[in-house]
């Protein structure tokens, strides 16, 4: 029998997105009232990371480290998607991923 699990201290704290445009996709949030409270840049392996928030004097966790934060977007930036018309990201629904997990 499986034990419940007390879900009270959970904390939702961030999910991916991949973009072509960053800075595009930064003006986006901002305009949702999202800042980035963390930038880390890859070039070794060309990548881009930006974490957005909420970072208001109302939002819960204002002035955390970007790891103890509720409800941040991730932005991932790989470096050459935004000039490549054929770029695709497979979201798990087409093959062959779809039939991974049953």
């Amino acid at each position: 029998m499986a034990t419940a699990t007390d879900t009270s201290t959970y904390k939702f704290n961030h999910t991916m997105l991949r973009v072509k445009d960053p800075e595009k996709s930064i003006q986006f949030y901002e305009l949702l009232g999202m800042k980035v409270i963390q930038k880390l840049p890859n070039p070794e392996w060309k990548f881009d990371l930006y974490f957005l928030a909420f970072d208001g004097p109302k939002a819960e966790s204002t002035g955390n480290h970007f790891t103890d934060r509720e409800g941040i977007v991730e932005l991932t930036h790989n470096y050459g998607t935004e000039s490549d018309p054929n770029y695709t990201i497979n979201n798990g629904n087409a093959e062959p991923h779809r039939d991974m997990f049953p």
